[in-house]
């Protein structure tokens, strides 16, 4: 039975993907600062759950309690991310504020692709990594430009370990664009009302989309190591 690590697992698209993958059979360990509910009891006894804040040394024990519960690490998706705390150029905005979107939204995401292929390097074995980037590395925000560069940042960084697919360890990335989650309510707040208003009219995708295109990555229905995610006006 293979086993999946989820960052940020806890809610939105990361729950719904550790709810899919628990129904493909896989184990999953979900990382996250807040537990994970609502689980069916039929699923519970292949998932656990840990603490984790993914700036700090819980993000390597994270995979370490992994290999000790369940013997290897074939999934990796480092899904965990935050909004931009407000309009860049406003008052209230410091550099501790947006110093924690870079090292949640990108440095550990190279830290959990790191961790994933030190894994599969010491298993010997074949290995799937999936970050989520976001339609904005392809398609910049304006309103948004220290998230836009963060997933810039991932696109770029996955797709610059494309040599490891001669070593059979896949790193992929998705890249959705406004998905209805709590991430996208978070991105709402200290911008000014016009942004806002604009944000409530764009299509948005579902999580269950996201979700089916993580799957693709992971089962190898595609040979991109990319993928987006748009509504149908947008593609």
């Amino acid at each position: 039975m293979k086993t999946a690590v989820v960052t940020g697992g806890a809610a939105g698209i990361g729950k719904a993907l550790v709810l899919r993958l628990l129904e493909h059979d896989y184990n999953v360990v979900c990382g996250d600062i807040q537990p994970i509910t609502g689980i069916p009891t039929s699923l519970q006894s292949r998932l656990q759950y840990v603490h984790c804040n993914v700036v700090t040394s819980d993000l390597p024990s994270l995979f370490a309690f992994a290999v000790r519960t369940f013997g290897r690490i074939d999934v990796v998706v480092n899904n965990a991310g935050i909004a931009e705390p407000g309009a860049f150029l406003s008052d209230t905005i410091n550099m501790n504020a947006i110093k924690r979107v870079v090292d949640i939204n990108l440095t550990a995401v190279v830290e959990g692709t790191r961790l994933a292929i030190r894994q599969f390097q010491h298993q010997q074995s074949p290995g799937v990594v999936v970050n989520v980037s976001s339609m904005s590395a392809l398609h910049p925000l304006s309103v948004a430009p220290v998230y836009t560069a963060t997933k810039t940042g991932v696109l770029a960084f996955t797709r610059s370990l494309k040599y490891l697919r001669k070593r059979h360890i896949r790193v992929t990335a998705v890249c959705p664009f406004f998905v209805d989650t709590n991430l996208l309510q978070t991105s709402k707040q200290g911008h000014d009302p016009v942004f806002t208003a604009l944000l409530d009219q764009v299509p948005r995708v579902t999580v269950t989309q996201v979700v089916d295109t993580i799957m693709q990555l992971i089962q190898g229905e595609t040979t991109e190591m990319e993928l987006t995610v748009a509504p149908e006006s947008k593609l």
